[in-house]
């Protein structure tokens, strides 16, 4: 959430900003900017009055004391009618309040200069190539035609439904062997591990931005549960885990790592990556999360970028860097890389992870502050990246190491978390 004093004074600033995005206000909001800057005025305009009113009741109240000590007549109608009129304008701050919360809510964040000004992802810069890319002596196959995927696909589908998978023998092995191997990489890079639960309420999801923006995009539960939500990424309980709190300043940066089970609708990807592992309605992700000091975030963000990358780089597979351009940006994000993984079974890279600068976005959502010594309780800055998704990595390896009898070589570093395995099928 972006702070209201500098909305209030900066409209330009904000409308330039969605102009950047491509976003039209008017599908964010029912209130334009002008609007909200007058309600904000009235709303200061009454916690003034408000503040006067209620010295003034305060000194009404002493002077109705000091006069029944005396034995004189105290005015009680004008002080019952003093607090009416409080309570009255009490009812109208938060009325206008809310407003002004929701109006907030509904707005992304600030770009950084560096985000490139396009309207989509053909505008994404990128940054630069890793790894060869594989060459082969056959047509290289999608990952969805190796092993048994399509046979436990159907599987899945006649469970549950579309968009939905189950691993079996060595794929089920495979997952298991990716998250832990992640967890420990993670690790080793000063990351706390935390396992928390994928259910999370409304706050929690507003904190972190997938509310209410993209309430189509995430499982709710039914009533009377209503209040809660199947998380689409770890990010949410991570950073939720210092929700309405303040941190020690000498405590930043706090590193936080998850392992978890992810939802999401896919609402408006039909008939997109329809089969294979791309695009599911639950799959599996190890995130990354830090809370760090607002002026470390630059160089931290380039720091979370090489842990997430570190990983691509343990596992051998080809990747590139994209800096996102600003229609491609997540609404949270100020500024994001993606890190896109080579399948050589669809020729294309394709997005394993997102990479993302929030500043103090989020934090001033879920009221997630630090204490310093001279200037009081301030909001920090949180990053997060993916650290990697389960699902697309398997995906990634299924393809750039298959051979042509149509096993997979199995990149080295998993050969011990696998019992020894080195191939599949």
């Amino acid at each position: 959430m972006l702070d209201a004093k500098f909305v209030r004074t900066q409209p330009d600033l904000i409308a330039a900003m969605l102009k950047k995005r491509h976003l039209d206000l008017k599908t964010l909001s029912h209130i334009s900017l002008a609007e909200f800057v007058t309600l904000e005025q009235k709303r200061l305009d009454l916690l003034h009055n408000l503040e006067t009113l209620k010295a003034k009741r305060n000194q009404a109240a002493k002077d109705n004391a000091r006069k029944k000590s005396q034995g004189k007549t105290i005015e009680i109608a004008a002080l019952k009618q003093l607090t009416t009129t409080i309570q009255e304008i009490e009812d109208n701050v938060n009325t206008l309040t809310k407003k002004s919360k929701d109006f907030l809510l509904s707005l992304p964040n600030l770009l950084d200069a560096a985000v490139p000004v396009g309207r989509d992802e053909t505008f994404n810069k990128i940054i630069r190539t890793e790894g060869p890319i594989p060459e082969f002596s056959f047509p290289p196959k999608p990952h969805f035609q190796l092993g048994s995927l399509t046979e436990e696909n159907k599987r899945a589908a006649s469970i549950t439904g579309a968009r939905f998978t189950l691993f079996k023998g060595v794929l089920a092995k495979l997952a298991r062997a990716l998250s832990q191997f992640f967890l420990d990489e993670n690790i080793k890079k000063g990351y706390t591990e935390l396992l928390p639960a994928t259910i999370a309420n409304e706050a929690s999801l507003t904190g972190t931005a997938q509310l209410p923006k993209f309430a189509n995009d995430v499982f709710r539960l039914s009533p009377p549960h209503e209040n809660f939500y199947l998380i689409s990424t770890s990010e949410i309980p991570l950073v939720n885990y210092h929700a309405n709190e303040i941190l020690n300043e000498d405590d930043l940066p706090l590193y936080y790592t998850a392992y978890t089970s992810c939802y999401r609708s896919e609402a408006g990807a039909a008939g997109k990556d329809t089969r294979g592992l791309i695009r599911l309605h639950e799959f599996h992700k190890t995130e990354l999360v830090q809370f760090v000091h607002p002026t470390a975030s630059q160089v931290q963000h380039e720091k979370l970028l090489s842990h997430s990358e570190h990983l691509l780089k343990k596992l051998n597979l080809p990747y590139r860097v994209v800096l996102l351009a600003s229609g491609d940006i997540g609404f949270a994000a100020s500024k994001c890389y993606d890190l896109e993984v080579w399948l050589p079974g669809q020729n294309t890279y394709r997005e394993i992870a997102s990479c993302s600068n929030c500043l103090d976005f989020q934090a001033r959502r879920a009221n997630i502050r630090y204490r310093t010594k001279k200037k009081g309780n301030l909001f920090v800055h949180t990053l997060n990246s993916s650290g990697l998704p389960i699902e697309r990595t398997m995906a990634a390896i299924l393809e750039n190491f298959q051979t042509e009898t149509g096993t997979v070589h199995l990149p080295a570093v998993l050969h011990s978390y696998m019992g020894g395995c080195k191939t599949l099928f």
